[in-house]
């Protein structure tokens, strides 16, 4: 046989195996997805599967509607080697041109989804009158015609909305100026004749949208007063916008840079509610300010976006997002002693101490940017009673509510790791189906503190939404395993600021000790998961990872420990750690300040969020929103950590190989 001819063969060969593999792999796909269904509904099993499998929810739909329409013939499909896209037009057809396009199939036929098409078109004529073909013909051509009309209605609105907002912010651009006192602007012919036009244009736009979107558009009182999707609000908000302005009520005569109460960023808030309504994808904010320009390595967020938080504790999560650009419009917490936390860091922040469940959130709709919340993570954890949706503590049950009164442009929300664990699926399911049903895409990941140069194994998860626009830009955040830092590098310092002359060699044996994680040696101890609860006798586990890592597991000390007590103790001597130095294995800064007695300041700190991880997730959610990049290792340690800051201090650094040699010294030396 000749080259040309063996080839050929080959891949034939290949090509008939792999696509009996493709469809048994469907097949079974299919199978999975029916015992599913037996169990949950659609709804949860489409959102629950898109989040944390990524199966698309139009693929998810197929498989559901298999069982009661391809059911029985898997034989004839695994004969013809179908596709899943064959399935898929399979499953779409009505009975009889499936069955036609199965016998097709069983007598060994291979069929394009197009030539399903063809079938499907000959049995519906074939099932005609002439009279009746003819009727059919052109009910297909009008709807044809009026499909090509709306399309170019949308098309023309799209265009028009697009210029009219264009004008608009050249008129701003042109003719309104910044005092101290707010906005002025120079009212001369120019700015005239140019408001007059935008008045006709708006006017006009505003007929064209109303006859476009008809039934679609609420009111922002009706969106308020009951559940929306995210685009009707954005629907909303745009017809709003588009009555002020063909009423004149823009640029002056009563608009908004009259009133010397409502500065630029409402003009903003117009110009932005009408471009969310519209394909743009660039423009250049009032004032020549940048949005969604993308921009690459970044060092810092080039401007502020808003966050609602719930849940916000000591502040973990809310320090974490103000690194990272956004500026809290309202924090909501109900324990005193973290209330007290956040005044006294943040004076100027809006706290309000009460019960999330018992607000009205719909005063928000439409005007925050992020909304986060690290909601309680003992209903989750594998340290309590692991209850989940049946512990009285449960609070993300209301987040979906929330977040469809808020409709914020993303949401975050914090857990423990156990929020993840298999039991939990069901409930996670009914969540994002929740979040779905409001508009959100959403993703989950889990984060772990020691990535991200913090001296703990501190594994949380994040549940992240946006419209899904946003969702296909997001990113989760990199990790960063080479900033290393071990519990020598965070307490050196501190262990020894009251005169222990044994901290410089505590930490370095910190810094070397070889642990084994998962089964494998890494160089470098940092401490287990901080806890809310001071433990008085710690469990055994506990105790012993704290044994072997050379201090003493209870409730937190006053202070650190004295070369006087280090003798006391003698070779068994163990230091204890202090509120302060738990802060810095937090990651929180040294000047931060904790309300409360011993016992609170550390439960604050065990249910804090850690703020650079925060950080992490609200850069990706600020990339994605805004279409910037970041330059990660610049502007994650921007603010740096305690330790990190410390002179003389060693910058974590990627941790030496383990070679067999090394390895061995480091375990005799351990």
């Amino acid at each position: 046989m000749d080259p040309k001819a063996s080839a050929l063969s080959r891949a034939r060969d290949k090509i008939i195996s792999i696509q009996q593999q493709m469809t048994n792999q469907t097949l079974a796909m299919a199978e999975v997805v029916s015992g599913l269904i037996e169990q949950t509904s659609v709804r949860e099993a489409r959102s629950f599967l898109r989040t944390t499998s990524g199966l698309a929810a139009g693929d998810l739909s197929t498989y559901v509607k298999f069982s009661t329409t391809l059911k029985g013939h898997e034989d004839t499909l695994r004969k013809g080697r179908v596709t899943f896209a064959v399935m898929k037009s399979l499953i779409s057809a009505e009975e009889k041109s499936r069955s036609e396009a199965l016998k097709t199939i069983a007598g060994g036929g291979h069929l394009e989804p197009k030539d399903v098409a063809a079938i499907r078109r000959q049995v519906r004529i074939g099932a005609m009158t002439p009279q009746e073909a003819a009727a059919k013909g052109r009910l297909a051509s009008a709807r044809s015609a009026a499909r090509k009309n709306a399309t170019r209605a949308v098309g023309q609105l799209d265009a028009d909305l697009r210029h009219l907002v264009r004008d608009l912010d050249d008129l701003a651009t042109l003719h309104w100026t910044l005092e101290d006192n707010g906005v002025v602007v120079a009212e001369d012919a120019a700015f005239l004749a140019a408001h007059a036009a935008i008045l006709s244009r708006g006017q006009s736009v505003l007929a064209a949208f109303e006859n476009v979107y008809g039934s679609q558009i609420k009111t922002l009182q009706e969106a308020a007063g009951e559940r929306c999707s995210l685009f009707e609000m954005r629907l909303s908000k745009a017809h709003q916008m588009l009555q002020r302005i063909s009423q004149g009520r823009f640029g002056h005569n009563g608009g908004y840079s009259s009133d010397a109460k409502v500065r630029p960023p409402a003009f903003r808030g117009m110009v932005d509610s009408l471009f969310a309504v519209t394909s743009e994808t660039e423009y250049v904010r009032q004032y020549h300010q940048p949005r969604h320009a993308i921009t690459a390595d970044l060092k810092q967020p080039p401007v502020k976006l808003s966050s609602l938080e719930l849940c916000a504790g000591a502040g973990g999560l809310a320090l974490g997002f103000e690194a990272a650009g956004f500026e809290p419009r309202a924090l909501v917490e109900r324990n005193p002693a973290a209330v007290a936390t956040l005044k006294a860091n943040r004076p100027n922040w809006n706290v309000i101490e009460h019960d999330l469940t018992k607000l009205n959130y719909r005063q928000y709709m439409g005007a925050i940017d992020v909304l986060t919340g690290g909601l309680p993570c003992q209903p989750w954890s594998s340290n309590g009673k692991s209850e989940g949706s049946e512990d009285n503590r449960d609070l993300f049950k209301f987040a979906p509510k929330i977040v469809a009164q808020v409709l914020p442009r993303a949401f975050v929300f914090e857990n423990v790791f156990g929020f993840n664990f298999d039991k939990y699926a069901g409930y996670r399911a009914r969540i994002f189906a929740d979040f779905a049903e409001a508009g959100y895409a959403t993703t989950m990941f889990a984060m772990d503190a020691k990535n991200y140069g913090v001296a703990q194994e501190r594994p949380r998860v994040f549940i992240v939404g946006m419209s899904p626009d946003d969702m296909a830009r997001f990113r989760a955040p990199p990790i960063f395993e080479h900033w290393h830092a071990t519990l020598g590098d965070a307490l050196e310092d501190q262990m020894g600021e009251r005169g222990w002359l044994g901290a410089s060699a505590w930490a370095q044996a910190r810094r070397e000790q070889v642990i084994m994680r998962n089964g494998r040696p890494e160089i470098g101890a940092l401490i287990s998961t901080i806890k809310a609860e001071e433990p008085g006798i710690p469990q055994a586990k506990e105790a012993g990872r704290a044994l072997e890592r050379e201090f003493s597991l209870g409730r937190s000390r006053e202070h650190a420990p004295t070369n006087d007590e280090a003798i006391r103790g003698g070779p068994n001597f163990r230091p204890g750690l202090t509120i302060r130095m738990k802060k810095r294995l937090m990651g929180f800064p040294d000047d931060f300040i904790l309300m409360g007695d011993r016992v609170s300041q550390a439960r604050q700190l065990g249910n804090a969020v850690v703020p650079r991880v925060a950080q992490a997730v609200a850069l990706a959610v600020y990339a994605a929103l805004e279409r910037v990049e970041f330059d990660w290792e610049i502007a994650l340690r921007s603010p740096k950590l305690a330790y990190e800051s410390v002179p003389g201090a060693r910058l974590p650094v990627d941790p030496p190989p383990l070679d067999g040699v090394n390895l061995q010294a480091s375990l005799e030396t351990a």
